[in-house]
């Protein structure tokens, strides 16, 4: 945009059929006549120039990806290098249109003349209807030295169809054109197989804080490593590394002698128990009778004691190994010297303490394991951590119970959560700490080892108006999102807050509610570098 000056250099009729001044001839018929006849003639290069603009923008970028050069429509332009409109009829009102930007806001500057004299700007009573993509702007005017300036900012982008109305001694003039800047159209069709998706400007929650690395991780407070309770062989395993299983169900059998053993040792504590209390019946029946001592009777009762604890020592045994209580209470039903009831509880079941992910199994059958060896890991998935690194400096700003944001680059998943614990050890080499936030996980869609980025907030910001911040472009020395209109994008200059890597604070530029580029905005912004639309008024 070119701000008036009155510095410019002087223009020569030919391009300004207007008054030249005191040290200028006045124009003669000829000279008045030639100007009549730049309007059609500049309204017939306008129409070759537009025909080239949109023959030039659907051609594809030059070699090296360079952007099509862009294509200027030219006009009669004032001696202020304005947009020359010219009267109606000889001696009528024309007017020179500028708009100034250099320092200050943007703002009309409108020159009359008449006769090709300049006219008081006084005299002149003018309206100015802007009508842009999604809403119509009108200007009023007032007089400042030897024009008229618009009573109200023009807002950017300059992109709009320009109305003037001016009345000059009782006759009322018009003139109508088109300034377009930063505005392509796009069909549906096109925006869908481009991935371009159009949301509207709207409220949004900004946290602003740290941005971190961090690691998916299992929560190992929700993994169980299981055993097998007793030593023995193992003769079937039902499960793989990478299966689901639920809470109970079988993942091996071993055979083990070891818990022949110890059920043999509960049919015997049982039999001993059944001995004891006839024992102890009988010498409490002598003791009442007072035919027996009392030191008789309470060692027969501490002998009672001892056979009882050692039942429930060697049927507690044989539950944790997996036999049902039933089971192991009949065993001392089973005639003396049969061991069949023995012998079939060799067989030691193996069964997922709770449901998850088996992550490691670590037995094959026919070999031996002991008690203590970890047959398989399960994780249960449903939560998991995710370990963030701090580095030192920021380590007095990190606390638990920071709300923070959990990112993928690769799936674009995004969830929040909260700092759950901040450790108290800094790495010698990585000079950083990790902190810890549990994220729920439906659907296992956050897995162990996957690299995320963190957002952990300082401060959180409810704004009543904001735009994606991957939807922010560059456009000349603004930064814009697209709107979108009338099957149309056309650029919004955007006044910025606050903002995080999801959302940022918009304090003008774009109306609530306003529909825009949301994602893949830089194919909108790569098909109106590719139209080459000038900024020029």
């Amino acid at each position: 945009m070119t701000p008036s000056d009155p510095s410019a250099p002087a223009v020569t009729p030919a391009d300004a059929p207007l008054s030249p001044g005191p040290d200028r001839p006045a124009p003669t018929d000829r000279q008045r006549s030639v100007a009549r006849q730049i309007v059609p003639i500049a309204a017939i290069l306008a129409v070759t120039a537009l025909v080239a603009f949109f023959v030039l923008r659907d051609e594809p970028a030059a070699a090296g990806g360079e952007e099509a050069e862009a294509v200027e429509v030219d006009y009669p332009r004032g001696p202020h290098n304005g947009r020359l409109l010219q009267p109606d009829a000889e001696g009528g009102l024309a007017l020179e249109v500028t708009i100034a930007e250099d320092g200050i806001p943007p703002e009309f500057r409108i020159y009359p003349f008449a006769g090709g004299a300049p006219v008081p700007p006084g005299q002149v009573d003018l309206t100015v209807v802007l009508t842009r993509l999604g809403s119509v702007d009108t200007l009023g005017f007032e007089r400042s030295g030897d024009f008229l300036r618009s009573t109200s900012t023009v807002t950017e982008p300059h992109s709009f169809v320009v109305d003037l109305v001016a009345t000059y001694q009782g006759q009322t003039s018009l003139w109508s054109y088109d300034s377009i800047e930063g505005r392509t159209t796009m069909t549906d069709d096109v925006m869908e197989r481009a991935g371009v998706e159009i949301e509207p400007a709207g409220p949004a929650t900004i946290l602003e804080g740290l941005h971190l690395p961090g690691e998916v991780a299992l929560n190992t407070e929700r993994q169980a490593h299981v055993t097998a309770r007793f030593p023995g062989v193992v003769s079937t395993v039902t499960v793989g590394e990478g299966d689901f299983v639920r809470q109970g169900q079988l993942l091996a059998v071993v055979e083990s002698r070891q818990l022949v053993g110890v059920a043999d040792d509960y049919v015997r504590a049982a039999h001993r128990l059944h001995y004891v209390e006839g024992e102890y019946e009988r010498e409490r029946q002598l003791f009442e009778r007072r035919i027996s001592a009392e030191r008789e009777f309470r060692a027969a009762e501490h002998e009672l004691e001892e056979a009882r604890i050692a039942l429930q020592v060697a049927e507690q045994s044989l539950v944790a190994a997996g036999i049902p209580r039933g089971r192991v209470r009949a065993l001392d039903t089973e005639p003396t010297g049969d061991r069949g009831a023995l012998a079939s509880l060799a067989r030691v079941e193996v069964r997922a303490p709770t449901s998850g992910l088996v992550t490691a199994r670590d037995v094959s059958e026919g070999e031996s394991v002991s008690d203590s060896r970890t047959l398989f890991t399960i994780a249960d998935l449903s939560t998991v951590w995710v370990e963030v690194t701090v580095y030192q400096r920021d380590l007095a700003t990190v606390r638990p119970g920071m709300t923070a944001v959990v990112r993928s680059e690769d799936t674009g998943a995004a969830v929040e959560g909260r700092v759950r614990f901040v450790g108290p050890v800094v790495g010698q080499e990585s000079r950083a700490a990790t902190a810890r936030i549990v994220l729920p996980n439906p659907g296992g869609r956050w897995r162990p080892g996957q690299f995320v980025e963190v957002d952990l907030a300082t401060a959180v910001y409810d704004v009543p108006l904001a735009v994606r911040t991957d939807a922010i472009q560059d456009f000349r020395d603004f930064r814009v999102v697209y709107a979108r209109h009338d099957g149309q994008f056309e650029v919004r200059m955007l006044q910025l807050g606050v903002s995080d890597s999801t959302y940022t604070e918009v304090l003008g530029g774009i109306r609530p509610g306003e529909p825009y580029a949301a994602t893949n905005s830089f194919i909108v912004k790569a098909d109106i570098g590719k139209s080459g639309a000038t900024h020029d008024h």
